[in-house]
C-alpha cells in the first residue's frame, strides 16, 4: 500500500496542480486565494511524502512507533484533502474526485498500518499508540467526508438550484 499511495501522491499533486491551472485561466480568483491554494497543494504534497517515508521505515524496521507516527500524518494530510474538497474558491468535479480518492488511499493506508502496527507491537503502550493513531486518523477522514457530506458538496450536485 506505501507503494501504491506513493504514486497516488505525484498523481494527485500532477492532477491539482493542473486543475489549479485550468480554474486560475478560465476564472476570476480573488487576491491571494491562488498562492494559498498553490501552497496548500505543495504542503499536502511534501507532508505526504514524509509520511510514506516514514511508514515505509517502520514497515522495513518492525517499529510500531513509526507506523503510529505514519498514521497519526494521515489526519493533517485529512485535513487539507478535506480543505480542497470543500473549501477552495472553485471546486469542479475532477477536484471531488481526486479528493475522495486520496481520502480513501489515506483510510486503507492507516487501516493497513494499523494492522502491521498491532502485529509489530511488543507491549501495550505500542499497542495503546496505534489505537490512538487510528482513532486520530479514521476520525479525521470521517469529520471531512462529514463536513463535505453536510454541506452538501458544490452546488453542481445540488437538485434544488
Amino acid at each position: 500500500e506505501l507503494l501504491v499511495g506513493m504514486y497516488y501522491t505525484y498523481v494527485k499533486f500532477f492532477l491539482s496542480g493542473l486543475l489549479l491551472w485550468y480554474k486560475s485561466v478560465s476564472f476570476v480568483y480573488p487576491p491571494g486565494a491562488l498562492v494559498e491554494e498553490l501552497f496548500l497543494i505543495l504542503f499536502v504534497t511534501v507532508l505526504q511524502i514524509s509520511r510514506s517515508g516514514v511508514g515505509k521505515r517502520g514497515y522495513l524496521t518492525h517499529s510500531a512507533l513509526s507506523l503510529s507516527i505514519f498514521i497519526l500524518l494521515t489526519a493533517p494530510v485529512a485535513l487539507v484533502v478535506g480543505y480542497h474538497l470543500s473549501f477552495q474558491v472553485f471546486v469542479l468535479r475532477l477536484d471531488v474526485i481526486v479528493c475522495v480518492l486520496a481520502l480513501i488511499e489515506l483510510f486503507v493506508g492507516s487501516i493497513l498500518a494499523g494492522w502491521v502496527g498491532i502485529s509489530y507491537s511488543e507491549t501495550s503502550t505500542d499497542l495503546n499508540l496505534i489505537r490512538a493513531a487510528l482513532l486520530i486518523a479514521v476520525g479525521a477522514i470521517a469529520v471531512m467526508l462529514g463536513l463535505y457530506a453536510g454541506i452538501e458538496g458544490p452546488s453542481f450536485y445540488r437538485t434544488d438550484l
